[in-house]
């Protein structure tokens, strides 16, 4: 079976402010459309899970973490820009290329993401 085609079709982003006693960046979850075909063309029909990297732009070093919906909240990251990618890993473990690196940047605490590159997607 041929590794999944893309983990995604687009990303979406959906910040959300939690109030409470505590001040804290708001979370913000990466969305992504989950994919349809296999690189061969055939219907996926064995995707276990999605992996969500990311890093500095231009690092060697990189983070990532699986998630089992099409959807995981970003971690608590400095400020500055962060490039964002997600796979699709089938159930053999094969893993798929990603389509597109989202490159975010935000600027304060107070500052909910906002994207480089792509006026379709804001945060």
């Amino acid at each position: 079976m041929s590794p999944p085609k893309a983990a995604f079709a687009s990303f979406a982003l959906i910040a959300a402010l939690v109030i409470g006693h505590e001040v804290t960046r708001p979370p913000t979850e990466l969305l992504w459309t989950p994919p349809e075909l296999s690189a061969d063309g055939s219907e996926i029909d064995d995707l276990s899970h999605y992996r969500v990297y990311w890093r500095r732009p231009g690092s060697a070093l990189e983070e990532s973490e699986d998630t089992y919906e099409p959807a995981f909240r970003l971690p608590d990251l400095e400020n500055g820009e962060w490039e964002f990618r997600v796979t699709a890993i089938d159930k053999s473990g094969n893993e798929s290329a990603h389509i597109q690196t989202l490159v975010l940047q935000r600027e304060s605490v107070w500052a909910s993401w906002r994207q480089k590159g792509n006026p379709e997607i804001s945060g």
